[in-house]
């Protein structure tokens, strides 16, 4: 493939959007380290997050932090989160690349709480790209 695309959903449930709501609002105040904490707990599988030893976690959260703007993170999830019926949306889009003729390959995790698995099968069948789980490797869809 030309293309993966990771985490994303044909749709995304409230709970996802309610985290991408919350991460905007840290980031456009300037809270990035709060930010950094959160997607941590919010995308790292809850038996991986509570194995990792706290200064593990100290030193992942200050390399993002030293390594990245509040600014810039917030400009890219604000631009890359369209609101359904959006030109910018996801369907949108996927139509726009599946005409385009590129492969794209479709990878997302099963405990993602941003981008449920069951919506990027969704996106999978939508546009007929093959679908691999993050956590097992295991494709999904053919």
């Amino acid at each position: 493939s030309k293309c993966c695309v990771t985490g994303v959903g044909l749709h995304r449930r409230q709970e996802g959007n309610d985290i991408i709501l919350r991460w905007n609002k840290l980031l456009a105040e300037g809270k990035l380290e709060d930010m950094i904490r959160d997607a941590m707990v919010q995308t790292l599988s809850s038996k991986f997050y509570s194995s990792m030893p706290e200064r593990m976690k100290e030193m992942f959260v200050k390399s993002a932090v030293q390594n990245n703007r509040a600014e810039a993170i917030h400009a890219l999830i604000s631009h890359s989160h369209a609101p359904e019926g959006d030109r910018w949306d996801v369907r949108s889009c996927s139509q726009r690349i599946k005409q385009s003729g590129v492969p794209v390959l479709l990878i997302n995790g099963s405990l993602d709480v941003v981008s449920d698995v069951n919506e990027a099968r969704a996106l999978a069948d939508e546009t007929s790209w093959p679908l691999v789980e993050l956590q097992t490797g295991k494709k999904v869809t053919e």
